[in-house]
């Protein structure tokens, strides 16, 4: 009683918190933005230490990791935005994506199918599969699939011309600032692993019998149901602090940095990192999605994909300067 009691408390001040966030809209048919404030926050994750909450399981409280199994997200690192930036409030819908091929005639065609639980998509390209037709019926409030780095950069470069806003694909800080949202845990929603299902769509137990997975190969799942298979409408699960939507959870999200083996040469003002001179053949992705199991859905956590691919669980958010 005392716990559905703290939830709902819980869910209520999420709730204003989104009420309460400062939205708009360039155009009829683009992503409704919502304002980031300035501020202050730590990016990445802390090597545990002895005696620490994270050492004793409680995963949801401490926001640290072995230092092996996380030297992407290291080191630790302040980084200040000295200004607000503007963020989508939610991932781009596959009605808004629409509109972008509709008028430029860009249709991408072709779609990885990943195994849900893994972290590297799978090379299997059923035939048929893109962003109209994923292999799972979607409404036009779900988050676009099938679309990759490539794709997003010209949807943000539609929006800029359109709109004559500086639209682009956030910065790896400006997306972990976001989706932390004052907080410094794990992930932007508090209790136990049980919990998620309430605000997010995530690798569950609806999941494992829909897909027949096995909980000790993958991941593991969530122990709970968070009532989705696939992808969920936006704005199905509470908006963070801040009032953005589905920031873990999902669809991942095809960020503008070139992906890093670690932070060492991160800059430290939220602008993106330098590129090679060689040139980026890995992007980075953050968020997880509807397919990723716990140890990966997380505020700090990173990984990088070829920016020509498209699979079945990466979709965009886009960000644009004030």
């Amino acid at each position: 009683m005392i716990a559905r009691l703290v939830l709902g408390a819980i869910l209520t001040v999420l709730s204003c918190f989104a009420n309460a966030a400062e939205t708009f809209r360039d155009c009829s048919v683009c992503p409704t933005m919502l304002e980031v404030p300035r501020g202050k926050f730590l990016m990445g994750t802390a090597a545990k230490k002895a005696n620490t909450a994270a050492q004793k399981g409680d995963s949801a409280s401490s926001d640290s990791i072995d230092a092996e199994e996380s030297t992407d997200e290291q080191p630790q690192h302040s980084v200040t935005f000295e200004k607000p930036f503007a963020l989508g409030q939610y991932p781009v819908t596959r009605g808004e994506f629409a509109a972008f091929v509709q008028e430029t005639h860009h249709d991408p065609q072709g779609c990885f199918m990943p195994t849900p639980g893994e972290d590297v998509p799978s090379v299997v390209l059923p035939q048929g599969l893109s962003w109209r037709n994923p292999g799972f019926e979607q409404t036009d409030r779900d988050p676009v699939v099938c679309v990759s780095f490539n794709d997003a950069k010209r949807y943000v470069e539609w929006l800029k011309r359109k709109t004559s806003k500086s639209y682009r694909l956030p910065t790896e800080a400006e997306w972990e600032y976001a989706a932390r949202a004052g907080t410094t845990t794990p992930r932007y929603w508090p209790g136990s692993e049980k919990l998620a299902c309430r605000f997010a769509n995530v690798l569950d137990l609806g999941a494992a019998k829909t897909f027949d997975l096995d909980k000790a190969k993958k991941g593991p799942l969530y122990p709970c149901d968070d009532g989705h298979i696939y992808t969920a409408p936006s704005g199905s699960f509470p908006a963070n602090a801040f009032g953005l939507y589905d920031m873990l959870g999902n669809v991942w999200q095809w960020i503008a940095d070139c992906y890093t083996d670690d932070y060492k040469s991160a800059p430290t003002d939220g602008s993106k990192a330098k590129e090679p001179e060689d040139g980026c053949r890995t992007r980075v992705l953050r968020g997880g999605s509807w397919a990723t199991p716990i140890a990966d859905i997380r505020s700090a956590y990173r990984h990088g994909d070829d920016p020509d691919n498209r699979t079945i669980i990466n979709g965009i958010r886009v960000a644009r300067s004030l």
